[in-house]
């Protein structure tokens, strides 16, 4: 919580000295299923708007399984809504943060009661549900997929249409054991079009440096 809210800090402040533009942020935490924690699009230019957000992200909790689907769908919901900034001159920048590997699939549920990573039920976005990972890192689309759908599953092909659809750099971070290779389809440059890598932090206090 606390490198989010100091990664807030430095948007704030590189904002408020251009005194240009503005800094807008929908924050969403997901477990089992996935919720937006900010109220929709928060202007992060003002510091009422800083302060709205850092207090949402306070209140957050950790609790259950992990569901990389519902959050990444919630994601794209997000770019749905109003309230976010306009398209000309706008950075889009996703950060994708976890404590655990996907033990959930949108769909099928959680099998192992979601303490486990089942890729034949679709667990993350990265494999099948024949549980073989893919050729290449875009090449799955999750069956009866609607973007902005909580209850459908993503791909990784799906997850990088949106990216490039609407300019989105995303990162991936893991916090902990997670394993990198259910991380990687996520981080990757919408804008370049290009594949990028996750970053795993096995010390949270080397986080606010990542």
């Amino acid at each position: 919580k606390e490198a989010v809210k100091i990664l807030l800090d430095e948007y704030h402040a590189k904002a408020v000295a251009a005194d240009e533009g503005g800094v807008k942020v929908f924050v969403t935490e997901f477990a089992g299923s996935a919720k937006n924690v900010t109220n929709g699009w928060v202007d992060i230019t003002t510091q009422q708007g800083l302060d709205a957000a850092k207090h949402a992200i306070d209140a957050m909790t950790a609790s259950g399984s992990t569901n990389y689907d519902a959050g990444l769908q919630q994601l794209i919901k997000a770019y749905g809504t109003e309230g976010k900034l306009g398209v000309v001159g706008v950075q889009n920048v996703s950060y994708f943060l976890s404590d655990g590997a996907p033990t959930v699939s949108t769909v099928q549920g959680s099998g192992a009661y979601g303490s486990t990573t089942e890729e034949w039920r679709g667990d993350g976005i990265g494999t099948d549900r024949t549980g073989a990972t893919e050729t290449t890192r875009d090449d799955y689309y999750a069956p009866g997929h609607v973007p902005g759908k909580i209850t459908t599953e993503i791909g990784e092909g799906d997850w990088i249409n949106f990216l490039e659809a609407n300019s989105v750099v995303s990162h991936a971070i893991g916090m902990g054991n997670v394993p990198k290779q259910y991380l990687d389809p996520i981080a990757y440059d919408g804008v370049k079009g290009v594949n990028t890598d996750a970053i795993v932090v096995t010390d949270f206090s080397d986080l606010s440096s990542t």
